[in-house]
């Protein structure tokens, strides 16, 4: 799942970065921000969209026929969008006495640039840094982009999570006799 890099080794976490296995240690780094914000129903809430996105980043991945190293990019991707939001509302939980100037225009202005200093902290992938200050749909000239893919798939979460209290609704309509269902 990755290269192997040479270098000193004193924790758990250098022997990911060493192997190289970007999921696996962007899963414990996912995991880790969510067990420090247990019990707070915003940080849950954030961690089931980031988790959400990252499943429907690879679904719509696949659709769209990207090849498996694209849809693993999406799928970590969606996993990482928000992750300068969870810092910045974990950072709010155990500061109380700083959240006057930590409000939702603040964090939503800011917290893509703490997410690329995360990624860039834990030396995930570069990919990453440039979803994550997309902030909006890219189009290619006759295809979605892995960007695109990302954002798609979070704009849906967003939209469900708003409709169905902050769950992942998926519909589906029945197809009419007279159309293909053979797709």
């Amino acid at each position: 799942m990755g290269n192997l890099r040479s270098g000193e080794i004193g924790s758990f976490y250098d022997v990911l970065n060493r192997l190289g296995m970007q999921r696996t240690k962007a899963m414990i780094i996912a995991l880790t921000t969510h067990y420090e914000g247990k019990r707070d129903p915003g940080i849950e809430t954030l961690f089931a969209k980031s988790y959400a996105t990252s499943v429907m980043a690879h679904v719509l991945a696949s659709q769209y026929g990207f090849r498996d190293d694209a849809v693993a990019k999406a799928e970590l991707c969606g996993l990482f969008l928000d992750i300068g939001r969870k810092a910045i509302m974990l950072y709010k939980n155990m500061y109380p006495a700083d959240n006057e100037e930590l409000d939702d225009e603040f964090i939503n202005s800011y917290h893509p640039y703490l997410g690329v200093k995360i990624v860039e902290r834990y030396g995930l992938p570069d990919y990453m840094k440039t979803v994550i200050l997309a902030q909006t749909v890219i189009m290619e000239e006759h295809q979605v982009s892995l960007i695109g893919i990302v954002y798609l798939a979070y704009d849906m979460v967003n939209a469900s999570f708003q409709r169905h209290g902050n769950r992942l609704v998926i519909k589906c309509q029945t197809p009419r006799p007279a159309t293909d269902v053979t797709r």
